[in-house]
């Protein structure tokens, strides 16, 4: 339950800086200006939507909101790393296209937003209100610091009602049939449970090749296959921690001199060992549940304050992982707990039993066995881990210099040069794509996709990892390309091997899959091949099968079989082959069905609108001839 609870915590915290952050990006930011910008003089264009013209400004604005959402998510990522990783300005300049063809669209259809819609669009603006009621003086002010007036906002919003409109117009014929709603919720609700035999992956053979005419024939099909990534070669070196000499223990009064700058640090917060007893009600439970529910609380919750053994009452009926240990929380202190669980828990002395307290997860009795208050310790109490920090601290502020230095020497000279002077390693990758593999911090995606940023002969700046730093130079780069026939011959040829191999293994399981039938059993079948069995878990087409490894999608025949019906044999993307028996099947209940069967249509009509709308909005592109003007906005 403290985990539950402590984990709930954060993520309310996020999903509020989320929600804040999507409404600052697309109410405020909007109307910023970035480093991107064109002379008020000047007539530029971004791109033509036939013969109608998109101001760069138009697609500035985009891009400047798009930029800045993003920098609110990753503060410490440049704009350059952002728009590599996101393409900030493709999304800009498609969005501008896409609201230049709805609105031509809005004008073909006849469409209108009037002032009335506008207007309430306006006050229902949650940035303009006050109190909850839209406050003229503030739509002023929220408006003039953004450097925009209230027509042109207006007139904005004006074209997001006519674009809603026609997204509407588009999306309306959408329909989802009740066999199609089953269906979805059949592949989420249906689950089997498999007796597996797992077969291991076919070795192609020693030495073994392929004719000519079919390694051309697959190569020929289609050379886009064996595409090479873009790659890169790198020399690195790291400065380590634990090669930095520690500096000298601090004498006695700079210990006291460092516990007194940071006595913050060392600060005691106030903090409570609790217990607690869990009914679990879930949130906008009828009522006849939760009064039941109540009544029960109620009855322990008067044994509990009778005085009752509050860890024996928990084990007994507390709904919660901690109920086995007679509820024991632990310490705790403030922000760990949801809200109306710390406000009772920190209310309470030692030995105190609660009332009944409601949180998302349910009623919680809760007993707090301690209480530690807060206060500022004395040096002496804490003398050890002063002393810890602050070796900590000198040994940081080494390494530091450390890095300085080399940093210092690597402007001035050669990377092996520099490296060499202060004793560090120098490793050398081979070409190598963005996956890897890369040393040091470079295997992180962000990281990696950081220095292939770099061009050839660059140095980066020192990363981070752990207590260590580790600097990067590009020694050569390679670009994504197509290979030759010759290039890729020996890819083309490992290929079609494996294949070959693959296909001799499902034959070879197709006749031991018989050997079952005729009642072999399968551990002797697994032990014969050199194979395993298991048993999974239940599972449905769309949840990961944790014993074979593969998405259970892979199983999809077995939902058709019936309990002891023998299936396969399937390939699993390593190459292993399973043959399996339905060991028990849990079906879609048809009542389960009837109450979720709005829910389940909904969502799948709010699937199919989007993708009908995004396969419109393409069409309508290519009718009315887009032109991207790549002088000024560039290559997309």
């Amino acid at each position: 339950m403290m985990r539950f609870i402590r984990n709930n915590a954060v993520f309310v915290l996020v999903v509020v800086i989320f929600i804040v952050a999507v409404f600052i990006g697309t109410i405020f930011l909007v109307w910023g200006r970035g480093s991107m910008s064109s002379s008020s003089s000047e007539r530029s264009v971004a791109a033509w939507v036939g013969s109608a013209e998109i101001p760069y400004a138009d697609f500035v604005k985009t891009y400047d909101s798009r930029l800045e959402f993003y920098r609110r998510f990753y503060p410490n990522v440049g704009a350059a790393e952002l728009e590599k990783r996101f393409k900030v300005r493709k999304g800009a300049l498609d969005a501008a296209i896409a609201r230049r063809l709805l609105l031509d669209e809005a004008g073909r259809l006849g469409l209108t937003a009037t002032d009335e819609e506008v207007g309430r669009r306006v006050r229902e603006t949650a940035s303009f209100q006050e109190n909850g009621a839209f406050d003229p003086k503030k739509y002023r002010e929220v408006l003039a610091a953004s450097g925009i007036t209230p027509a042109l906002y207006e007139e904005d919003v004006r074209g997001e009602l006519l674009a809603g409109k026609v997204r509407t117009v588009v999306q309306e014929p959408v329909r989802v049939s009740e066999a199609e709603a089953y269906e979805e919720f059949r592949r989420d609700k249906e689950k089997v449970r498999l007796a597996l035999v797992i077969l291991p992956s076919p070795a192609p053979p020693a030495g073994g090749t392929v004719a000519a005419d079919r390694l051309r024939r697959a190569y020929d099909a289609d050379p886009a296959k064996y595409t090479l990534p873009e790659r890169a070669q790198f020399a690195c070196a790291a400065v380590l921690a634990r090669d930095v000499p520690p500096p000298p223990a601090a004498a006695e009064d700079e210990l006291r001199r460092y516990f007194e700058e940071n006595a913050t640090e060392f600060r005691i917060q106030k903090g409570v060992r609790a217990r607690h007893i869990l009914f679990k009600l879930a949130e906008g439970a009828p009522a006849e549940e939760e009064k039941k529910i109540r009544e029960r609380a109620e009855f322990v919750l008067g044994k509990a304050k009778g005085g009752a053994d509050f860890a024996a009452l928990a084990k007994e009926f507390s709904q919660d992982p901690s109920g086995p240990a007679g509820g024991d929380l632990g310490w705790f202190t403030a922000g760990q707990m949801v809200p109306e669980f710390e406000q009772a828990a920190f209310s309470l002395g030692k030995g105190q039993v609660s009332d009944l307290v409601r949180t998302q997860f349910g009623l919680h009795v809760i007993k707090v066995e301690e209480v530690r208050e807060a206060g500022s310790p004395a040096f002496e109490q804490v003398r050890a881990q002063v002393a810890a920090r602050a070796a900590a601290a000198a040994l940081r502020a080494a390494v530091a210099e450390r890095v300085e230095q080399v940093n210092d020497a690597l402007a001035d000279g050669e990377f092996d040069a520099a490296a060499a002077k202060f004793g560090l390693t120098v490793q050398t990758t081979g070409l190598v794509p963005r996956e890897g593999p890369l040393p040091g911090p470079a295997a992180r995606p962000d990281v990696a996709e950081s220095l292939f940023g770099l061009g050839e002969g660059e140095v980066s700046e020192f990363i981070r990892q752990g207590e260590d730093f580790w600097v990067y130079k590009v020694l050569a780069k390679r670009a994504s390309s197509v290979p030759s026939f010759e290039e890729a011959r020996a890819q083309v040829e490992r290929e079609l091997l494996a294949e070959d191999a693959r296909q001799r293994a499902l034959g070879e399981a197709k006749l031991r899959l018989e050997d079952l039938r005729r009642g072999e059993k399968p551990e002797t079948l697994a032990a014969r091949l050199k194979g395993e069995t298991r048993e999974t878990a239940f599972f449905s087409q769309r949840e990961f099968v944790a014993e074979a490894g593969v998405k259970g999608e892979i199983f999809v025949e077995a939902f058709g079989l019936e309990a002891g019906a023998l299936g396969g044999p399937v390939a699993a993307p390593d190459g292993r082959v399973l043959i399996y028996r339905v060991a028990a099947r849990l079906p879609a209940s048809r009542e389960a069905f009837a109450l979720e069967k709005a829910a389940v249509i909904e969502r799948l009509r709010s699937a199919k609108k989007d993708r009908l709308f995004e396969a419109w909005l393409e069409d309508l592109r290519r009718v009315r001839s887009v032109k991207i003007n790549t002088q000024l906005v560039g290559t997309l």
